[in-house]
């Protein structure tokens, strides 16, 4: 897989935006649902855009290498939910079977 430099410097800053987040213990379990919020959203949003530049594409109005970007952004994208969505699920089986 093509690693494009523009999702590398997206992603690169949104990974250091991250270690620098400063939440306390009181607002760690919002901070963690904002995160995982605004994760979702934003996937959901890149993934929107490549829908509409492969609609342009169609049409003959974008460039192959823009039809290229936007797939290569929504694969980046669905691996990220998939990946949110193991984690989340490992979690869950983690609290459950912990006896108290």
């Amino acid at each position: 897989m093509d690693i494009n430099a523009t999702n590398a410097i997206s992603a690169y800053n949104t990974n250091k935006s991250l270690g620098n987040s400063t939440s306390t213990d009181s607002t760690s379990s919002s901070g963690f649902a904002d995160l995982l919020k605004d994760t979702i959203g934003n996937s959901i949003q890149s993934l929107r855009q490549s829908e509409h530049t492969q609609m342009e594409a169609i049409k003959g109005n974008a460039s192959t290498l823009e039809l290229t970007e936007a797939v290569n952004s929504a694969s980046i994208q669905i691996e990220t939910i998939k990946a949110c969505v193991d984690k989340l699920m490992e979690a869950h089986k983690t609290v459950v079977s912990t006896q108290l």
